[in-house]
């Protein structure tokens, strides 16, 4: 890769989600840009951890110059996030399960494949 480093954002930073941030700041090739959470206590203190802006709207990390995106809320949630993201032209990483409805999961996939943004679902337990 060379100099250039992945500029990376996390949207959801309760424990997943902030382990997925310290795992950004901590590769070499990736550049923690901005961490999201609706608990604005919540974001701001992982930002300022970590050493990155933070936000509560999601709509920031979409506008961001983050090419990838770790979905890390609630399960409920994946779908309205991840959709939002890839439209916004964000490659990503979700923590699993991908959607919790199988319609829900074909439409990321579909979305992925129509605007050629990677998704990938975080198996973290795989290996247990």
């Amino acid at each position: 890769m060379g100099d250039r480093r992945v500029g990376a954002a996390v949207v959801g930073v309760g424990l997943l989600g902030e382990q997925h941030a310290r795992q950004y700041v901590a590769n070499p090739n990736t550049e923690l840009l901005l961490v999201h959470d609706l608990n604005p206590d919540r974001a701001r203190a992982v930002g300022e951890q970590l050493g990155c802006r933070w936000t509560t709207n999601v709509a920031d990390v979409a506008a961001s110059d983050a090419e990838v995106v770790s979905v890390a809320t609630p399960d409920h949630l994946h779908h309205e996030a991840s959709m939002h993201m890839l439209e916004a032209g964000k490659h990503l990483l979700v923590e699993k399960p991908l959607a919790t409805k199988t319609a829900e999961a074909n439409e990321i996939v579909a979305l992925a494949r129509s605007t050629g943004r990677k998704v990938t679902v975080n198996l973290g337990n795989r290996w247990n």
